[in-house]
């Protein structure tokens, strides 16, 4: 191999950087919420409250979907079109779901007077 070869083969890919930045940058929010929830939970106004059973639902159907569009990719790399149809609108279903239940459920804790100026503990429910 001659030089250029052997520079070109230890650089990383742009889109690489990009998505393990992506990842980081991800981690660090969540790492940061969680430290921000830890603190205010501990304040003498925190309410606890019953988060709606559509919630749970929902973390399902979005899981669900996550999976199937993993199969899709899985059946289009293999060809497999009608399997990837199949798939691919299953997966939208569930997005679709997901979202209803997101409505719904935050329709719910709205009509139980829950705002974001009611409490801190529903701005972490956001």
């Amino acid at each position: 191999m001659n030089t250029v070869a052997m520079k070109q083969k230890n650089k990383i890919h742009p889109h690489k950087f990009t998505l393990w930045m992506g990842i980081g940058s991800i981690v660090m929010m969540f790492a940061g919420l969680t430290s921000a929830y830890i603190v205010k939970r501990n304040q003498a106004n925190w309410v606890t409250f019953e988060i709606p059973k559509l919630f749970w639902y929902s973390t399902v159907a979005i899981l669900l979907s996550s999976a199937l569009l993993f199969l899709a990719g899985k059946a289009f790399k293999q060809r497999e079109m009608v399997k990837y149809r199949t798939l691919v609108t299953a997966t939208a279903i569930l997005g679709v779901l997901f979202l209803v239940c997101q409505v719904v459920g935050f329709m719910q804790l709205w009509d139980k007077g829950f705002t974001l100026q009611s409490t801190v503990s529903y701005s972490f429910c956001m």
